[in-house]
């Protein structure tokens, strides 16, 4: 990639003591091995740092080849503690009976506070958009972590996946934009992207979640994306939750149905 000829990629792999789930009925206890992905400028000897939380499947074994799913949290949960990303996600990651069926690594990012997944600017009553050049840096860095990772791991290339929630569901939409090859299918959950990026994003299968009373990123983000993709013959799959609210991915990681689906493309 061009925007990256000037910068030196550093992976820093900091296990630290792993955090270990509750068993539930329905759940396996699960361990997060933490790590940062560092970026360092060459000219300017800046550097940038991405936490992360990486979950291998039950019974890993390092010579296995694996799929691999990345997680974008949404704006409330940025930072650098490597742990505020982790919460809405814990009903998918922690769920016995998909990690039984799909034995995903999770790799589970937190953008730092102040920065974002995208290009996607708010206002006190409307958001829109920047006209994306070029990938934010944390979205950068999220591709450079996944290239680090498939050095470190057996990662399956047919089946490598992205999913966010809200800031992350834009984040996913730019990603999958900017980096069409890198995944095979995208669940965008109460995401969008700019118009002038979905001829791009219409490369990859999506699957996107929203509700329809939805207050903090209307609707009509999803809708108007759907509309387009179908308009030019992307491959698109649409829930709208009546009713539902800033919160739809809880109907989407509690209940994956879309990971039948996603898993076929």
């Amino acid at each position: 990639m061009t925007h990256l000829k000037s910068t030196l990629l550093v992976c820093l792999f900091a296990l630290i003591a792993p955090l270990a789930m509750a068993q539930s009925e329905n759940q396996l206890p699960i361990e997060f091995k933490s790590g940062a992905y560092i970026l360092k400028d060459a000219k300017t000897g800046l550097t940038d740092t991405l936490p992360y939380q990486v979950v291998l499947p039950d019974n890993f074994q390092p010579g296995n080849t694996y799929p691999l799913m990345v997680l974008l949290h949404g704006s409330g949960e940025r930072g650098m503690d490597n742990q505020a990303q982790l919460k809405h996600f814990l009903p998918l990651v922690n769920n016995g009976a998909v990690r039984r069926k799909y034995p995903f690594i999770y790799v589970i990012p937190q953008c730092p506070r102040g920065k974002s997944w995208s290009h996607l600017v708010f206002a006190r009553d409307s958001a829109s958009f920047q006209m994306p050049k070029q990938p934010t840096r944390p979205l950068q860095m999220v591709n450079g972590l996944v290239q680090q990772l498939g050095l470190v791991y057996k990662l399956d290339s047919k089946h490598q996946y992205i999913s966010g929630l809200s800031m992350g569901g834009f984040g996913t939409l730019e990603f999958v934009a900017f980096y069409p090859k890198v995944f095979k299918a995208a669940l965008p959950v109460c995401g969008g992207v700019h118009p002038d990026l979905y001829n791009r994003v219409g490369k990859t299968p999506l699957w996107v979640f929203h509700g329809d009373a939805d207050k903090v990123v209307k609707v009509g983000f999803s809708r108007r994306l759907v509309d387009a993709l179908r308009d030019r013959g992307g491959k698109v799959v649409y829930t709208e939750l009546p009713g539902v609210q800033h919160d739809s991915w809880v109907a989407a990681y509690s209940n994956p149905l879309w990971l039948d689906w996603m898993w076929a493309q």
